[in-house]
């Protein structure tokens, strides 16, 4: 598995189970990824547009941040897929897969309903480690 980050977080996507940690303020990840069957883009924007040439023909790219054109995806033999609301059975999957150990989630933060404005604020920052919580019930 291959991952970037910024200096700071290289351990930190290490602990997470990357094999290759690419520090994406030194080097381009597409100098190191080589191909690969799969990218999760996570960024959108120019990182969408360079990971195209990294997937293999007959490979995946699943942005969740932007929408790849699937005309180029078809012109480079890969498949191109933008987020999509998951379906119940997605979220019964992704949790299962969490459960058996298999993905790992780090969370950042967590914020109470009242203070959502400030959970926006800080996923609009862009920077971070894991993901931001809003909790809209108590259990």
């Amino acid at each position: 598995m291959i991952g970037t980050a910024g200096a700071e977080n290289i351990e930190f996507i290490r602990s997470l189970g990357v094999d290759l940690a690419i520090d994406y303020s030194r080097t381009p990840f597409e100098q190191l990824a080589g191909m690969v069957d799969f990218v999760l883009d996570t960024v959108g924007g120019e990182t969408l547009e360079r990971s195209f040439s990294i997937v293999k023909k007959g490979g995946v790219l699943i942005s969740i941040a932007g929408r790849p054109a699937p005309a180029k995806g078809q012109q480079l033999g890969i498949r191109v897929l933008g987020s999509s609301p998951a379906t119940r059975q997605d979220l019964i999957d992704i949790a299962k897969l969490a459960d058996d150990g298999r993905i790992r989630t780090y969370v950042q933060r967590v914020y109470p309903l009242h203070m959502a404005s400030m959970a926006h604020e800080r996923s609009e920052s862009g920077h971070g480690r894991g993901r931001i919580v809003l909790n809209v019930a108590d259990a």
